[in-house]
């Protein structure tokens, strides 16, 4: 996990990818870290904030590209993605990623906090 906290989001993309092609490893969590790198990589010291709203808008294309891509988003990767479409106030991406995170994960520890994050966008 260092490469996903050290490397350009685009150079942890292309050894993710690499890595499914050699290994056997699952390609939900993969999906979920590419689009994790994204927001890592926003979160670094120094980025304008246009760079930074750049590389959030990257993160939630690499959560739509990873929901299509064989293995799809784990339960977390939903969470995630709903909680930075708020961010980006894209209302109706978030309702859809949060609701997609209760339903594969309806006893999640935080079901309720996004049961209401959910009644807000209503």
């Amino acid at each position: 996990l260092l490469e996903l906290r050290v490397l350009h989001p685009d150079q942890f993309a292309h050894l993710a990818d690499k890595q499914i092609r050699d290994w056997d490893i699952n390609k939900q969590l993969v999906n979920h870290m590419k689009a994790e790198s994204w927001i890592r990589y926003s979160d670094r010291q120094g980025l304008s904030s246009s760079r930074v709203r750049e590389a959030r808008e990257k993160a939630s294309q690499a959560f739509a590209a990873g929901e299509k891509a064989p293995g799809g988003l784990p339960a977390d990767g939903y969470r995630d993605w709903g909680m930075l479409a708020l961010e980006l106030d894209d209302r109706d991406g978030a309702k859809y990623a949060l609701e997609q995170y209760l339903i594969l994960s309806p006893e999640a520890w935080d079901a309720r906090f996004v049961e209401k994050k959910l009644a807000s966008l209503k």
